[in-house]
C-alpha cells in the first residue's frame, strides 16, 4: 500500500510539472508571437510615416517649385508689361507734343491691339489652365466672372458711347452696386436653383406622359432649342407678370426697376428671390413638355443654353442703345420694347412689356407697348436703398412699395 501510494504521489508530481512545463512553453511561445507582431506592427507604422513624410516632402518641393515657377513667369512678364507700358507711355506723350489726337473709337481700337492687352503676355494658356485647376472651384467662379465682365464692357461701353440713348456717365449712379449685383446674381442664384429644380424634375417624369418627352427628346437639338425659348418665354411671362401684380411678389422686383438710368449693367439689378422665381417659372414648362433633359438619364445642356442666351440677350435689352428695328421689334425684344417696361411716364403706360425675348407673347396676352418715342423717365415711386446690402434686406421690411 505504502509502494502504491508513493507511486501514485511520484506519478501524480511528474504529470504535474509535465503541465507546468507546456503550459510555461505555450506562454513562452504566445509572448513571443506578440511580441514579434508588436515589432512588425511598429515597424510597418514607422515605414508607412517616413513613406508619408516623403511623400509629403516631394509635394512640397513639387509645389514650391511649382508656385517659384509662376512667380518667375509672373515677374518676367510683369517686366515685359512694364517695358512696353513705358514707351507707349512715351509715343503717347510724343503724339500729344506733336498735337496728334485720338478719337474715342481710335483709343479703343489701339487698347485692343496693344501688345500688353491680351491675358497671354501674363500666363500662358497651359500655365493659366493649371492654375485654375488648383484654385477652390468659388475662386474659378470668380475669374470666369471677371472675364465675362471684361468681355461684356469691351462690347457694350463703346456701343453706349457711340449710339447713346440718354446721355450719361459711364460710371453713373448705382454703377458700383450694380458691379455687386453682378456677382451675385451669378453665383447664388444658380446654386440655390439645383435642388429645387431636380425634384420638380422628378417628379414631373411621374405626372407627365412619358410619350411627351419621348416626343420631344426625338427632335432635332436646333428645334428643341428653338421651341425652348417659346416654351420657355410663357412661364418667364407669368412668372415676371406676377411679380408686378402681387404686392408680397413686387417688393423684390422692385430692386430691378428701382434703376433711375438704363444701361447694359442694370440687367444684373435683380434680388436672389426675384431671380430664383422668374427662373423657376421659365423652367418649369420646359419640363413638363421635356425639353429640359428630355431623358432623365443624361445630363443636356439646353437648360444652360436657355440660361446664357436669356442673359446675354437680358444685356443688349437693358442697354443705353437708340436703335431701331422696325418690323423685327415684333419678333424679338429690343432695349426701345423693355425700356417702356422700366418706364415710370405714368400709369397708363406702366407695367407693359414683360416677355425677355418674344414680344407677341405680350400681344397675346394684351400688354404689349411699343410706341415711336422713347420713355423719358425711369425708376420707381417708392423710396429704394442706394447701398447693396439695403436693397436685399429691404424687401423684407413691411412697408408701401408702389409699382
Amino acid at each position: 500500500k505504502l509502494r502504491s501510494k508513493q507511486a501514485l504521489t511520484l506519478q501524480s508530481l511528474a504529470e504535474s510539472k509535465q503541465a507546468l512545463t507546456f503550459q510555461s512553453l505555450a506562454e513562452s511561445k504566445q509572448a513571443l508571437t506578440l511580441q514579434s507582431l508588436a515589432e512588425s506592427k511598429q515597424a510597418l507604422t514607422l515605414q508607412s510615416l517616413a513613406e508619408s513624410k516623403q511623400a509629403l516632402t516631394f509635394q512640397s518641393l513639387a509645389e514650391s517649385k511649382q508656385a517659384l515657377t509662376f512667380q518667375s513667369l509672373a515677374l518676367r512678364n510683369i517686366s515685359y508689361i512694364r517695358t512696353n507700358y513705358k514707351s507707349s507711355l512715351s509715343a503717347v506723350r510724343q503724339d500729344r507734343v506733336n498735337g496728334i489726337r485720338y478719337s474715342f473709337p481710335t483709343r479703343i481700337f489701339l487698347t485692343l491691339s496693344h501688345p500688353i492687352f491680351p491675358l497671354s503676355w501674363l500666363l500662358t494658356m497651359t500655365d493659366f489652365l493649371q492654375l485654375l485647376y488648383q484654385l477652390p472651384p468659388f475662386a474659378v467662379d470668380i475669374i470666369r466672372l471677371c472675364i465675362w465682365l471684361v468681355l461684356l464692357m469691351i462690347v457694350f461701353l463703346p456701343l453706349e458711347r457711340l449710339f447713346t440713348q440718354h446721355p450719361q456717365k459711364i460710371f453713373r449712379k448705382g454703377f458700383a452696386t450694380d458691379l455687386g449685383y453682378y456677382f451675385i446674381s451669378s453665383l447664388i442664384p444658380t446654386h440655390l436653383l439645383a435642388l429645387p429644380m431636380a425634384f420638380i424634375a422628378w417628379g414631373l417624369h411621374y405626372v407627365v406622359p412619358g410619350s411627351l418627352h419621348q416626343l420631344t427628346a426625338g427632335l432635332p437639338f436646333g428645334a428643341r432649342f428653338a421651341a425652348s425659348l417659346v416654351v420657355g418665354e410663357f412661364g418667364f411671362y407669368w412668372g415676371h407678370r406676377l411679380m408686378h401684380e402681387i404686392p408680397l411678389l413686387w417688393r423684390f422686383h422692385a430692386v430691378h426697376h428701382s434703376a433711375a438710368e438704363l444701361d447694359w449693367l442694370v440687367n444684373t439689378r435683380a434680388h436672389p428671390v426675384d431671380m430664383i422665381f422668374t427662373r423657376l417659372c421659365g423652367f418649369i414648362p420646359l419640363y413638363i413638355v421635356g425639353l429640359a433633359q428630355p431623358s432623365g438619364k443624361t445630363m443636356d445642356i439646353l437648360p444652360l443654353l436657355f440660361i446664357l442666351t436669356g442673359t446675354v440677350w437680358g444685356f443688349f435689352i437693358h442697354s443705353n442703345l437708340k436703335w431701331r428695328f422696325g418690323w423685327l421689334e415684333w419678333l424679338v425684344a429690343t432695349p426701345a420694347f423693355h425700356h417702356w417696361h422700366h418706364t415710370n411716364d405714368g400709369l397708363a403706360v406702366i407695367n407693359k412689356n414683360y416677355s425677355a425675348m418674344v414680344p407677341w407673347v405680350d400681344k397675346l396676352f394684351g400688354t404689349f407697348y411699343l410706341p415711336k418715342q422713347w420713355p423719358q423717365k425711369y425708376g420707381i415711386d417708392g423710396a429704394m436703398s442706394p447701398r447693396l446690402v439695403g436693397q436685399i434686406l429691404q424687401p423684407f421690411i413691411f412697408r408701401r412699395l408702389d409699382s
